[in-house]
């Protein structure tokens, strides 16, 4: 046993090292110059769009270094050599040691009144220290490396199949949605779940075009779903709701995923019982707020799951229908979410390029013929459902160039340091050493199968896990463009997929010569994960169907939306904010019934419209400006439109998005009797 052991490690140690090399190369790039600041002109950003530029180098470096561990893998497998492991581990080990302290050494330095050549020099002296014992590694490498697992062709059902998914809906569903309403509002205002998703619902459900009159930012998908509520069920905690509905059955899906992966039922529950302790529920969310930020959870990529079980299918039968049904997938992903479903897509491309390239290697040519037609069909099923749901839904040519610019305006103008958070600044160093576990294990299952994939070793497994490694590589682009805990955990659901696959390609390996404990480790795995996960306090902060029922809800009676009687559970504190809103929404609806338009210049505008069952006047949430370019539209739509009232907060923040909007109102309104906590301005005659 001992001897097996050794040879499979031993045979992995050149994509090992590699990772480990490379790793500590992009760590150190991304400390030492991921803050250089990109050029872009500031005189084209409003003073909040300023305030929020954070120029980074950070996607460079990723992509770049990304490569750069594939390079190193592709060489060490070709380097016949003493292994000297030990070094590469040891000089991970120091400059993780090193970047614990980086905060201290370099960035608080740099504040200090000190000679700014000496802050360079230090800069520069570090940067060699961190970079200097991997350089020492790099020479020592291994030979070449292959292990194989085939996938499995028969999937065994069983009563537990029925019974856990009925267990995810209790861990998730939370059946209070009024007072979850209540808590998310008290927190941020539904300031997330606005740009998310409820903004544009109410854009499209008044018939505004989204992306061209109402400005999107995620997706078009989510936004239409809203819309369909009817009136009386269109409320902030009917709309949550229907997110909260779809997480449950996301996890069945993960769970049904890796059913198909593993075909055990023992690790599927520990990999869903995994994700949903780690990705779920994470202790970085604040605890009493769970689903306060919809981008942050999988509402962001609601389709992987389904997309890669459809891939296990495909692969496992070989039927086109599977892959037809992968293609259907992507298209609804991109739809639902731009930059997600992008990612997907190119995943997609994966699957549908290496089996040709395959193919054409092992001079196949009537299997190229096939897979070239099958691609083909699969973009075609992709353009169908992407522009004919687009062609449909917002009744837009896809011949339209200037609204497909308009539409990724999200994706243009956000992926230049507007927003950004450089990976330098992250203040928890732990977070640092959990991304480089995450990112390793990525690189590792597609180094892996790189190397034989070159070698013409490759199998149907290590094609589809080098897949989801990639998948996981682009899906962390999220993290390295906002370098925020929250988008290193929310998308680390290949992750968990990978290391549920690697616990049980170990356990299988064990259990040829430990049998006698085979039955028993699954089952242990499943108590232990389902006891951390019980006792996680995240978890027991989390109001779900168990919870509620053993704990009780809170009886509160004080709601924001009296009519409604949604998004309740107010304090008491907040008794006379909703009495204000009250009489701000019924003086709204007074307006609206003669027939006259209100604006509401206010970064929560959107509360006010849903209230009056009315749409935003404004493509872009006002206040939430970046650039000089929305802040002219805006005005443009003041002068273009000219609603009957406007209101404006008087607490409205002095900018200059203010002052350009204070001094165009004055030349077209005159000042009314202040509504509470607004200023009042109707149009002149």
């Amino acid at each position: 046993m001992k001897k097996i052991i050794n040879k499979n490690f031993k045979t992995l140690l050149p994509v090992i090292n590699a990772i480990l090399i490379g790793l500590q190369w992009m760590i150190a790039a991304f400390l030492i110059v991921g803050l250089h600041p990109r050029p872009r002109q500031l005189d084209l950003l409003t003073d909040l769009g300023k305030y929020w530029y954070r120029p980074e180098y950070d996607l460079l470096i990723y992509i770049c270094g990304c490569f750069v561990v594939l390079l190193l893998i592709f060489i060490f497998t070709r380097i016949e050599q003493k292994l000297h492991f030990t070094y590469s581990l040891l000089s991970c080990v120091i400059q993780l040691i090193l970047v614990v302290f980086f905060k201290n050494f370099i960035l608080d330095f740099w504040k200090q009144p000190v000679n700014y050549n000496l802050k360079v020099l230090l800069t520069m002296i570090w940067a060699f220290i961190l970079v200097f014992p991997s350089m020492l590694a790099v020479y020592f490498s291994v030979k070449n490396t292959r292990w194989k697992f085939p996938f499995s062709s028969r999937l065994n059902m069983n009563l537990i199949d029925l019974i856990f998914p009925l267990l995810i809906i209790l861990l998730i569903y939370i059946p209070d949605m009024k007072n979850l309403s209540g808590k998310i509002y008290l927190n941020d205002q539904f300031l997330h779940w606005n740009s998310f998703a409820i903004r544009p619902a109410l854009g499209f459900r008044h018939g505004l075009t989204l992306g061209k009159e109402m400005f999107v930012q995620y997706g078009l998908g989510w936004p239409v779903v809203m819309s369909l509520l009817n009136p009386p069920d269109l409320t902030y905690s009917s709309m949550i709701h229907v997110g909260i509905i779809y997480a449950g059955i996301y996890y069945i899906g993960l769970y049904i995923l890796l059913r198909l992966l593993t075909r055990d039922i023992f690790w599927s529950i520990t990999g869903t019982c995994l994700t949903l302790l780690f990705q779920f529920f994470t202790r970085n969310f604040p605890l009493p707020f769970f689903w306060e930020t919809p981008s942050s959870t999988i509402l962001r990529m609601p389709f992987d799951v389904w997309f890669f079980s459809a891939v296990v299918l495909a692969i496992n039968s070989g039927f086109t229908f599977w892959k037809i049904v992968a293609a259907i997938f992507t298209g609804l992903a991109i739809l639902f979410e731009f930059d997600t479903g992008i990612y997907l897509a190119f995943t997609f491309g994966f699957y549908l390029v290496v089996p040709i390239i395959n193919a054409v290697i092992n001079k196949k040519y009537q299997t190229v013929k096939k897979e070239i037609y099958i691609s083909l069909l699969c973009i075609f099923t992709v353009c169908i459902i992407l522009f004919g749901s687009m062609a449909f839904v917002v009744k837009v040519s896809v011949l339209d160039i200037k609204y497909w610019s308009v539409l990724i305006e999200g994706i243009k103008e956000y992926g230049g340091g507007i927003t950004s958070l450089p990976l330098a600044t992250l203040r928890s160093n732990s977070s640092l050493i959990v991304f480089e576990l995450i990112i390793g294990m990525y690189l590792f299952v597609v180094g892996n199968w790189l190397i034989k994939f070159l070698n013409k070793k490759s199998h149907s497994e290590d094609m589809f896990v080098a897949g989801l490694g990639f998948y996981g590589l682009v899906m962390l682009l999220i993290f390295i463009g906002r370098s925020h805990i929250l988008n290193l955990m929310y998308p680390t659901v290949p992750f968990w997929i990978l290391f549920t696959w690697v616990v049980v390609k170990i356990y299988k390996l064990m259990s040829v010569h430990y049998k006698q404990i085979q039955s028993y480790i699954p089952a242990i795995s499943v108590i232990t994960v389902g006891i951390l996960l019980l006792t996680n306090p995240a978890y027991q902060n989390y109001s779900n169907i168990l919870n509620s029922y053993f704990k009780g809800s809170d009886k509160n009676e004080i709601c924001l939306f009296q009519d409604h009687n949604d998004v309740c559970g107010l304090p008491e504190t907040e008794r006379k904010t909703a009495i204000d809103f009250t009489d701000i929404t019924t003086k709204m609806k007074t307006w609206q019934s003669q027939g006259k338009t209100v604006a509401v210049f206010d970064d929560y505008d959107t509360r006010y419209y849903l209230a009056i069952n009315s749409y935003p006047k404004f493509r872009y949430t006002p206040y939430d400006i970046f650039t000089k370019k929305q802040l002219e539209y805006i005005s443009q739509q003041i002068i273009n439109k000219q609603p009957d009232y406007i209101l404006i907060r008087k607490d409205a923040p002095k900018n200059d998005i203010m002052t350009e909007t204070q001094g165009l109102i004055n030349s077209y309104y005159q000042q009314e009797k202040d509504l509470s906590i607004f200023n009042v301005w109707q149009k002149n005659n």
